[in-house]
């Protein structure tokens, strides 16, 4: 009979927090923002500012609010 496949002689019980613990602080801050990003309090955030930006841009508050005004030098 044939011999059986070779088993590696080095088993990791935790290997998820094994490769946690190699994680630098730049991919723990990315899944950080990564994590964030992909709930519904971010969409929130960013639908509200986006309608606090284009509400003071149209002038509601008077001229003083317009921060990012369209250019009227454009030409299509």
């Amino acid at each position: 009979m044939g011999r059986a496949p070779k088993q590696p002689g080095v088993r990791i019980v935790n290997e998820q927090d094994v490769l946690a613990g190699m994680r630098g602080t730049q991919d723990k801050i990315a899944d950080g923002i990564t994590a964030f990003s992909g709930t519904m309090t971010f969409v929130y955030l960013h639908a509200a500012w986006f309608t606090v930006w284009i509400v003071c841009n149209e002038g509601v508050f008077g001229d003083g609010a317009i921060w990012d005004p369209f250019s009227s030098d454009c030409s299509p």
